[in-house]
């Protein structure tokens, strides 16, 4: 290999003015001559002392990090002076903090736009087959985040921004939870196409939520509630006993099907149940009085309009409805009932008896589950508490 020349310190003569075409413009005689990357560099002096100095800075730093030192610009040296001031306090080398630097400029280039990713994640999602109820969440979301974070590209969105973003979104606390979750799944996706780093949403502060007050039904609401539907809107009456006395969601309820309602049990598949897992919910002796009237080979179970009837029987029935009031009420009752929270849960398709146990113990007593459980059609039985004698 070739050695590099050493600098080299010449002096003109005649004078290199800085301006040929003006001859009062600076003159210089003195020029440093060195291998900059290969190529030759000049700088020129007008005095011989700042040649001199500049000539002997060059080859110190020839004698010191070698000649490749000599392909730094002028300026080139005091940079890398500062930036390992900078880091010297954390330990850390200008090398890591050049190769850090590079594989952060790696993955912003094959990044790709918030939006692009977006669709391409939805697509995932929907090939995944997941609920059209889950994409249409997704979607929405999405491109809320999408257009606030338009011409980005995934890679330079930061931890802070994001918890920025979701700490000003106009929602609840729950919701914000449930963005932030969304999100989370939404970048380890782009983490495992390569177009950001890993941990992005790992920094973002998992919001604690004031847990909300458990509502349930009373006796005699549940029965107002049933009678009315008798009167009002016959068709709805299995749908309010599967949801007050099986504990059904809301969600299984509008997917269920009759063909896995028997005398005894229903059947929740994986595609109807929100875990997407399949339980069995055995039916209780009140709940069956109730369906069996009803009963139908198959077809929906869920009736249409289903929201403006519940107006109409809430008005008849003079109670106000509560979101999830059905399924809080029937594991409440139930847990004070047997006193089983491994049972409940299962029942309740919860993965786990301590959340039957948090959410559910002690909101009623046993007197009351057994006041709840008696509840039945009028002809049904002598020893339950008929609907029309309920207590208001």
């Amino acid at each position: 290999m070739r050695a590099t020349k050493p600098p080299r310190l010449k002096k003109l003569d005649p004078p290199v003015l800085a301006d040929p075409k003006n001859p009062n413009s600076q003159a210089y005689s003195y020029m440093v001559v060195w291998n900059a990357g290969g190529k030759r560099a000049r700088k020129f002096f007008a005095s011989w002392r700042d040649a001199d100095a500049f000539h002997r800075s060059l080859r110190q730093r020839a004698r010191v990090a070698g000649d490749g030192a000599l392909s730094l610009q002028p300026g080139d040296a005091e940079a890398l002076s500062e930036a390992k001031r900078l880091i010297e306090p954390y330990g850390g080398n200008l090398l890591d903090v050049a190769r850090e630097w590079a594989e952060r400029k790696k993955r912003e280039l094959a990044s790709v736009p918030v939006k692009e990713a977006s669709s391409s994640f939805l697509k995932a999602k929907e090939a995944d087959c997941a609920r059209p109820r889950y994409l249409k969440a997704l979607q929405g979301e999405l491109s809320r985040f999408s257009t606030a974070f338009a011409g980005r590209k995934v890679a330079t969105i930061t931890s802070k921004e994001l918890s920025d973003w979701i700490g000003g979104l106009p929602v609840g606390g729950l919701r914000r939870r449930g963005v932030r979750t969304m999100l989370g799944t939404f970048f380890a996706y782009c983490s495992h196409q390569g177009w950001c780093p890993k941990g992005i949403i790992e920094d973002v502060p998992t919001l604690r939520v004031k847990p909300s007050k458990t509502e349930v039904f009373t006796p005699d609401e549940a029965s107002a509630l049933l009678e009315a539907a008798s009167n009002v809107a016959p068709e709805m009456v299995p749908y309010l006993a599967l949801g007050l006395f099986c504990g059904l969601r809301t969600a299984e309820l509008d997917r269920l099907d009759w063909k896995d309602v028997n005398c005894k049990e229903v059947r929740i598949e994986a595609d109807v149940a929100k875990t997407a897992s399949r339980r069995v919910v055995p039916i209780l002796e009140n709940a069956a009085a109730w369906i069996a009237p009803y009963r139908r080979k198959s077809g929906p179970v869920r009736p249409k309009n289903t929201r403006r009837t519940l107006i109409r029987i809430c008005k008849a029935a003079g109670v106000t409805w509560r979101p999830n009031a059905m399924r809080h009420s029937f594991a409440s009752y139930r847990l004070a009932q047997c006193n089983d929270a491994p049972r409940v849960s299962l029942e309740l398709g919860h993965m786990s008896p301590a959340i039957v146990f948090r959410h559910y113990r002690a909101l009623v007593n046993e007197e009351d589950a057994k006041r709840y459980f008696a509840i039945c059609p009028p002809a049904a039985s002598s020893n339950v508490i008929p609907i029309a004698a309920g207590q208001r």
